[in-house]
């Protein structure tokens, strides 16, 4: 998001010779007094003052994402912060061109900054205001604070505000209680505050400086919790944004006590019960919650009957007559009421194991939950239902009476015939109900009947319906004409039944043809369809977690693996399996756990299309891949991922799969959402943005960065499993990890200059990190900044600001070695391939290693 940089253009700091540290902390004593202005309807930038008239730029939301300076962004936070840079940037410029008077550079980038980004402390005058606040007031005050905020996935940020409501109601608690508040820092530490104990209530911290409670926060929904009226979708959010209304309510406090520890102590101790109650959330609730997940079914005619409704996510309905099921929502009908049943109760499992993935499996939306227990109830209940069906229980449908009724039909002039057939001249005496159509006719249409039903029947059996119908046509013939006494036409219908006999010889002749040729199609049934093979384990087991195909899927009773084949193919995919003899599933990998290395012996049903083919078992699927994607390399060996050639310069990272930070985002440089999100989109994006590290989170969330920050290592790997959405196949990440990528090609992906290693991006707290020898250079590089602090004799250096270079032997003034930055996003003035730190966050270089540079 960031492309441009505004740099100290000042002739002074053009030179080599050291400069002194700019200050950017305290307000200079001439500083000229900040004038105010009045923000537009829509503004979520709170932050009115501004030196020499120059005020932060506003920021606004459209559909999904936040504007502002005509950028982009994903979380709110970001775009407030952005505004508030920019602000600094424009201030700094102007102060340089105006000789540090009435206000100077460190003004601008000092505590003008710091307010600005403190803007989301105070309590807003609008919901809207109070978003910002919240969502920007966190990174201000303490990194815990900010890297919370941030951590939580694209789906739950935009709904991480507290409303100005909570913040003016807790105001007016703080405001009531502030008789009772002693005056010293001592008496001002946290107290319990028995509110917070109702009934209902998750937040259970109990500290209250000033008397100010932190809101309560209610589950009125799965996944739904409430707090001032605000909805999250998840338990840590909501009290999460708890602490900080209680954070916002305390500093505005009139009560006399250290405002210093509502966003200091307090926040931070909130913070921390948030995240330990909501991951220890009692397990006894959450079966009490499993047991009452049940929902009513209300569908007329439904004959899914299980009630269980996890997350209330019901089993899809069943309804329609024998041979002719449907479940909602899937197009296409089920032979079988138990495939019908059975594909409901799996439909449920699929739904309610996306949103178990959403949550991160959280409460009663457990794995053990959703793929043992209920799946098999639902099951369970499957089988009982069609135990106790039966025909009578549903009306027949048309087509299955139509059926019974033809079949009937056929016994009887299957009965007639024979009678018939032993002289053509010795007729019996014709039924008064007896049909007196034609006999070319009736032959003409017994032809036709022959023919259209060759596919399935043999040849003996055409010869013999052929002749089954002429003799029928004779024999109604006959009676027609003794009707009206004329004798005559018995030899008409010896000639007619003769002319039959005639035909029946030449239709046996196609039909044995025809048979032919249905003996050779059935045995090209049985083999892969064209452009297809067999998978090296031709049955596999069906995936853990889910589906192993969960691309498109086709249920037929009439299944071959031609029909199968098309229909995939037709999606896109390159993969096919066929479960339980008329399922078709389609996938472009194999997904939940399943894979060529599990097979099964369970593929064992005959394919409801295709005599002597095998359609897959009982949870067991017959493969097959699309040849062509085969020869080209395009999956791992186990069907598991599809290979992907990765742009030029990067590489996967040692560990592709790593969780997110512990105190908010592990790439903290720049970030974008795209719903049609590809790995290589992805790496392009922070290849733009000058950035080492990307990494793909969620399904669609790219962020970027330079380090690993916020407590993520490659040490700490997790299982990446959620889809690519523009790019069939692929992985992009999951909740809270990342899949990880690395461009080799930047100069500062190389950790080693000389004999300088960085440490990464170090916060600067209470003032300058390293206060030894500075120097300040528009053509600043890695290079020249470790050089420089060598040739003076010390051991740190560190890269601020894109020009300025800073010098020391231990860190000073708050500053550790442990407490990133996120901020270090600019390229170094003299380099943009390089990365020469930020505001008040330096890029740290050391000769020191092991013992020393921990003692440092």
């Amino acid at each position: 998001m960031h492309t441009t940089y505004a740099l100290l253009p000042l002739v002074a700091f053009l030179s080599l010779a050291e400069a002194g540290p700019v200050n950017r902390r305290t307000p200079a004593a001439s500083a000229a007094t900040s004038a105010t202005t009045s923000r537009a309807s829509g503004d979520l930038q709170t932050y009115n003052s501004g030196l020499g008239s120059i005020f932060a730029p506003a920021v606004t939301k459209s559909g999904n994402y936040w504007y502002t300076n005509n950028q982009q962004f994903n979380f709110l936070t970001e775009a407030l912060s952005r505004s508030c840079y920019t602000q600094m940037d424009a201030c700094q410029l102007k102060a340089n061109q105006q000789g540090n008077t009435p206000f100077a550079v460190s003004d601008c980038n000092g505590w003008q900054i710091q307010a600005c980004l403190n803007s989301g402390s105070g309590s807003g005058s609008s919901s809207s205001s109070s978003a910002a606040a919240s969502s920007t007031s966190s990174s201000a005050s303490s990194s815990k604070a900010a890297a919370s905020s941030s951590s939580s996935s694209a789906a739950s940020s935009a709904a991480a505000s507290s409303s100005a409501s909570s913040s003016a109601a807790s105001s007016s608690k703080a405001s009531s209680s502030s008789s009772s508040s002693s005056a010293s820092s001592a008496s001002a530490s946290p107290t319990t505050a028995p509110s917070t104990t109702t009934a209902g209530n998750f937040q259970t911290y109990t500290g209250a400086a000033g008397g100010v409670v932190a809101p309560a926060v209610a589950r009125t929904a799965f996944n739904t919790w409430t707090q001032s009226g605000n909805s999250y979708n998840n338990m840590y959010t909501a009290l999460q944004q708890s602490c900080y209304a209680q954070a916002s309510a305390c500093s505005s406090s009139s009560a006399t006590f250290d405002h210093g520890i509502c966003w200091g102590t307090q926040v931070n101790a909130c913070l921390d019960n948030a995240y330990s109650y909501s991951n220890t959330y009692s397990t006894s609730v959450a079966s009490a919650n499993f047991a009452a997940a049940t929902m009513a079914r209300t569908v007329s005619g439904d004959l899914q009957t299980f009630t269980g409704a996890l997350a209330n996510i019901p089993a899809p309905a069943v309804t329609g007559t024998q041979y002719h099921w449907v479940e909602a929502g899937r197009s296409g009908e089920f032979y079988n009421l138990i495939d019908a049943l059975r594909q409901s109760c799996y439909d449920q499992q699929d739904k309610a194991g996306a949103a178990g993935s959403a949550v991160n499996w959280a409460f009663e939306l457990s794995t053990n939950n959703i793929y043992n227990v209920q799946i098999n109830n639902c099951l369970n209940n499957a089988n009982n239902v069609v135990a106790n069906w039966s025909p009578n229980s549903s009306s027949a449908s048309p087509a299955a009476s139509a059926s019974a009724s033809a079949s009937s039909t056929s016994s009887a002039s299957a009965s007639k015939s024979a009678s018939a057939s032993s002289s053509s001249s010795s007729v019996a005496p014709a039924s008064a109900a007896a049909t007196s159509a034609p006999v070319s006719s009736t032959v003409d249409v017994a032809a036709q009947s022959a023919s259209a039903y060759s596919a399935s029947v043999s040849a003996a059996a055409y010869a013999a319906s052929i002749a089954s119908v002429a003799s029928v046509a004779s024999v109604a013939s006959v009676a027609s004409v003794a009707s009206v006494a004329s004798v005559a036409s018995v030899a008409s219908v010896a000639s007619v039944a003769s002319a039959a006999a005639a035909s029946a010889s030449a239709a046996s002749a196609a039909s044995a043809a025809a048979a032919a040729a249905s003996s050779a199609a059935a045995a090209a049934a049985l083999l892969p369809p064209s452009g297809w093979s067999a998978a090296s384990t031709a049955c596999i087991a069906e995936g853990s977690r889910g589906r192993a195909l969960i691309g498109a899927s086709l249920a037929s009773s009439d299944m071959t693996y031609q029909k199968c084949a098309t229909f995939c193919e037709g999606k896109g995919y390159n993969i096919f399996g066929i479960e339980y003899s008329q399922e078709c599933y389609c996938g472009a990998t194999l997904s939940n756990g399943a894979s060529l290395s599990l097979p099964s012996n369970n593929c064992n049903m005959p394919c409801g299309g295709a005599t002597g083919a095998i359609c897959g078992g009982s949870n067991a699927l017959t493969l097959f891949v699309k040849s062509s994607a085969l020869s080209a390399g395009t999956w791992s060996s186990d069907l598991t991922t599809v290979n992907v050639a990765l742009p030029t310069g990067w590489v996967a990272a040692s560990s592709v799969c790593v969780q997110e930070g512990t105190s908010g985002r592990a790439l903290a440089g720049s970030s974008y959402y795209d719903d049609n999100m590809t790995i290589g989109k992805c790496l392009a994006y922070c290849k733009k943005q000058g950035m080492q590290w990307a990494g793909i989170e969620y399904s669609r969330e790219c962020f970027c960065g330079n380090d690993l920050v916020n407590g993520a290592s490659l040490d700490r790997i997790g299982s990446c499993d959620m889809p690519c959405p523009g790019q069939l196949g692929t992985t992009c990440g999951g909740p809270n990890l990342l899949s990880l990528y690395k461009d080799t090609s930047l100069l500062y992906t190389n950790t080693k200059v000389g004999t300088w290693s960085k440490q990464g991006c170090i916060q600067e707290v209470a003032g300058r990190a390293l206060t030894g020898a500075s120097l300040v250079t528009a053509d600043m590089t890695l290079e020249k900044c470790t050089a420089f602090c060598l040739g003076k004799g010390f051991a740190f250096a560190g890269l601020e600001y894109s020009t300025e270079c800073y010098c020391g032997n231990t860190m000073a003034n708050g500053a550790t070695l442990s407490a990133f930055s996120t901020q270090c996003y600019m390229p170094c003035a003299g380099d943009a391939s390089q990365n020469c730190g930020g505001p008040n966050a330096i890029a740290l270089y050391s000769t020191l290693s092991g013992v020393a540079l921990i003692g440092a």
